[in-house]
């Protein structure tokens, strides 16, 4: 997220321009329109939006919020824009509008920026300038839909009531969205070259895509126009249906009840009738379902999803539904440390309750905190004892200081409860300094992420001007420590062509000093990637393979703060990487093939590399069967190599499983699984591989953790969200970062079913997790980051004999079939050893925590220069 004219320590952003121009309206107006003129706003933003520096892009949409205040305006022919607006606090995004058949040959692939008025109007500042720089698309895939079997002939099969939009995107998320062609079906995408996937939409809620979508993936090279075929797509004959009662057994009308299929290629929903029925129309497949009731509703979602397995596409499946109508009312505001009343402050108000085995969930979605007050609803059915906890944007300039536990009868209404929150008493500052030089280093993008032990969370994006960053933040003398410990993590973005020296994370402690707090400097060092690692990658034929991942990871450092880069290879099967001096491991993934050896590489400064990297033929297979509690049971199968290998596989009911893998290694093979909520996992078995089939490597699934219920939430995008799950996971939506406006569904799925990838191992379990908007098209690239919180505990950590350092928050991408480290992140530790990942994200996918695992450095031969 960017900002204009928030502080002056850490005002513009490259690209934004700052003007201080007082525009004066010369004349005398007619009473009745200076009356109309006062109400309008006063203030002006404009800026252009051009593509890579130059190109000037027509018809862009200039999106603002503000809360609930929206304006928007689009760009001329001069890519110029023009916007009035009201004072405060501004965020602004730039997207190509409703779709049309037409494809954008532009793709905007950054964060929000943010302008601020210091009233209305400003009288500093009362016209500025913010610009936006688009990424112009390099790449077309196109293709053709058809409608499904049966269908009556039409002129125009796609046309209002059948109509078909079709996204196509990276596995950033990064893409565009077109409205098939009415009468042909034909659609063309222009996108950024690379691994693509396909998402439709379709406005006939008796149609769904083909099965075989869910997954495929494209590798799309630079200038290349790629065919991506035809689809005939699904008339849904499958159904679950229902009833959805209250907690007494009475039946709930006009209730939406929603349905996702747990591979996440779908999300459905309708409403009960006046008896509280409801009858879904989908396709076979695994699906969860749940009675969403609506915010204004007197009844809340408090149990878990029903899961329901429609085997054939002419399944029906009966799930019953149960609410529980919020019978308590709750109501208070805001107050300082010693009870005072705070006014003005907005966030997120949530109620947790505890569990007798002993998990605290969330009840339903809370509540918005306006002006410093809040309206909850809670139920005496589902418990008499809460914790209200908050959460507060960071421009706020406060901290929730501690949960506030809360006591209610049936059916009473109260008033008055105060929250106590903290202001923010301090601040944590710096420099990027120049590794040559010692001075500020100018004009690069960075951030610094920040995390405190009483769990509170700051981000703030260096000033290309200045080369200085500054976060205002809270200390307490809450935890017995006389102060707060705040954990830091600096990031440059690599195509800067700099990188953060070692080290990237410092932990520094900000006295409470009698609630003064202090202020407190950290630097970090910034240091030139004057380094090359080249080469090619071939398939187990000799052939060049296009759209590999290559990655390089340093090493001899922690691998959570290790020196992590990618890039796809050409047409060609070739890569470049600009990088710092150092160690690296170089790895290659692409499909379902066994990786090649992964090259152990040391380049000095100034110098280059050249790796080949071969993969590998599979000409061996590992079977045995799974079992748990002495019975065959179904399961995920990983396994990874000694030589960097690593495949996947499925045992079915009868336990049966068959892994191809490569001969000549020691593979290192588990089961993973599910019973009920209970997580199941094998120990690691170990086995060296020869030509042929390699017979009677059985698994035993043991219970592992207790797995948390995958949910769904609708909310209205406008509105700030905090959403908790029963093992501590929580997510952070600020308003207007899924959508600008209407309502968002979120589904988030605990995963068991996580690979691993030759160079790091899950730890635990994963997430997936996908929005979609009112229209049910997938949002899979933000306006805003969010923040996805990932707790571990000491056990798992002694368990698996590593430490915090060696955790790797990581994202799947499907399409090289490799996990991705997530360089944008903070790190929480507890006093008892247990702690938390603070993940920033841009997009929507699988997410988990990875762990090196000991003894993954192999050196092979490599010409340097």
């Amino acid at each position: 997220m960017k900002r204009l004219n928030y502080k002056p320590r850490s005002i513009p952003w490259i690209h934004c321009i700052l003007l201080i121009t007082l525009v004066i309206s010369q004349g005398i107006l007619p009473a009745s329109s200076a009356q109309a003129l006062s109400d309008l706003p006063q203030n002006t933003l404009h800026g252009m939006v051009t593509a890579a520096g130059s190109a000037v892009v027509q018809g862009a949409k200039v999106i603002a919020w503000q809360g609930t205040e929206r304006s928007s305006n689009t760009t001329d022919i001069n890519g110029a824009y023009s916007l009035s607006l009201t004072g405060g606090e501004w965020h602004v995004t730039v997207n190509p509008g409703a779709p049309s058949i037409t494809s954008p040959n532009w793709v905007y692939a950054d964060n929000d920026q943010v302008v601020v008025y210091n009233g209305n109007p400003d009288p500093a500042n009362p016209e500025q300038t913010l610009n936006f720089e688009v990424e112009p698309t390099n790449a077309t895939i196109t293709g053709s839909l058809i409608p499904p079997a049966g269908t009556p002939p039409s002129p125009t099969p796609f046309g209002d009531g059948n109509r078909a939009w079709v996204r196509a995107r990276n596995a950033e998320g990064q893409g565009n969205t077109v409205q098939v062609d009415p009468a042909t079906g034909f659609f063309s995408v222009n996108i950024l070259a690379g691994n693509i996937s396909l998402v439709f939409t379709l406005e006939n809620p008796l149609w769904a895509p083909p099965l075989t979508l869910s997954g495929s993936e494209w590798t799309v090279a630079e200038g290349e126009t790629k065919p991506a075929g035809t689809f005939t797509l699904l008339a849904k004959q499958a159904s679950i249906t229902g009833l959805v009662t209250d907690e007494i057994g009475h039946t709930v009308p006009n209730t939406p009840v929603r349905a996702w299929r747990l591979d996440g290629s779908e999300v459905f929903s309708t409403n009960t009738d006046g008896s509280g029925n409801y009858t879904l129309h989908v396709i076979q497949g695994v699906w969860e379902v749940r009675a969403q009731p609506a915010p204004s509703s007197p009844f809340i979602a408090a149990e878990n999803p029903h899961r329901v397995t429609l085997p054939t596409p002419v399944s029906t499946g009966v799930a019953l539904l149960k609410v529980v109508n919020a019978d308590v009312t709750i109501s208070g505001f805001l107050v300082d440390r010693n009870g005072i009343p705070i006014s003005g402050l907005r966030g997120r108000i949530y109620p947790t309750y505890q569990k007798p085995d002993g998990r605290w969930f969330q009840f339903g979605q809370g509540a918005a905190i306006v002006n410093s007050q809040f309206t909850l609803k809670l139920s005496s059915a589902v418990s008499t004892n809460y914790r209200l906890r908050a959460s507060f944007p960071d421009t706020t300039g406060y901290s929730a200081i501690s949960p506030v536990p809360i006591t209610i009868t049936p059916g009473e209404t109260r008033s008055g409860v105060t929250f106590p929150v903290a202001v923010n008493n301090s601040s944590i500052s710096g420099a990027f300094l120049d590794h040559d030089t010692g001075l500020p280093r100018l004009g690069i993008a960075g951030s610094v992420y920040a995390a405190s032990n009483s769990g509170a969370l700051k981000r703030d994006r260096i000033n290309p001007l200045t080369g200085l960053y500054t976060m205002d933040v809270a200390t307490t003398d809450l935890r017995g420590h006389g102060g707060t410990f705040w954990w830091l993590k600096a990031f440059v973005d690599p195509t800067t062509g700099n990188m953060i020296q070692r080290p990237r994370q410092q932990a520094v402690f900000i006295p409470y000093n009698n609630g003064a707090g202090a202020d407190v400097t950290a630097n970090f060092v910034v240091t030139a990637m004057d380094a090359t690692i080249a080469g090619q990658v071939r398939d187990p034929y000799g052939t060049p393979v296009a759209g590999a991942r290559v990655s390089v990871t340093e090493q001899f450092t922690p691998a959570g703060l290790a020196f992590h880069r990618w890039t796809l290879t050409n047409s060609n099967g070739r890569f470049l990487m600009r990088l710092p001096a150092g160690v690296y491991l170089v790895r290659a993934d692409f499909r379902n093939w066994i990786a090649p050896v992964p090259a152990g590489i040391s380049v000095a400064s100034g110098g280059s590399a050249w790796v080949s990297l071969q993969f590998r033929e599979t000409d061996a297979t590992i079977t045995g069967i799974v079992k748990y509690q002495g019975s065959p049971h179904p399961a995920f199968i990983r396994a990874y190599s000694t030589n960097g290998g690593h495949v996947t596989g499925t045992a079915g009911a009868d336990g049966k499983y068959t892994l191809h893998v490569s001969s000549g290694d020691t593979w290192r093979v588990q089961a993973v699984s599910e019973d009920g909520n209970t997580f199941l996992k094998s120990e690691r078995r170990e086995i060296l591989t020869t030509p042929g089939i390699n017979v009677g490597l059985d698994l035993d699934l043991l219970e592992s953790e207790t797995l948390p219920d995958a949910v769904i939430f609708t909310f209205d995008s406008a509105e700030d969200q905090v959403l908790l799950l029963a093992n501590g996971t929580q997510l952070m939506i600020p308003a207007g970062a899924l959508a600008v406006s209407g309502a968002v569904s979120l589904v988030v799925r605990p995963l068991h079913e996580l690979a691993d990838d030759g160079g790091a191992q899950p730890v635990a379990l994963g997430y997936r997790l996908l929005a979609f908007d009112e229209a049910n098209l997938l949002i899979d690239h933000f306006n805003a980051p969010i923040t996805v919180q990932l707790p571990f505990t000491a056990e798992q950590l002694v368990n698996l004999g590593i430490t915090p350092a060696q955790l790797i928050p990581s994202y799947w991408d499907a399409a090289t079939n490799s996990w991705k480290p997530v360089d944008a992140f903070s790190i929480t530790l507890n006093d008892d050893g247990s702690g938390t990942l603070n993940l920033s994200l841009n997009h929507f996918t699988d997410y988990a925590t990875l762990s090196n695992p000991p003894g993954q450095l192999i050196f092979l031969p490599a010409i340097s220069k």
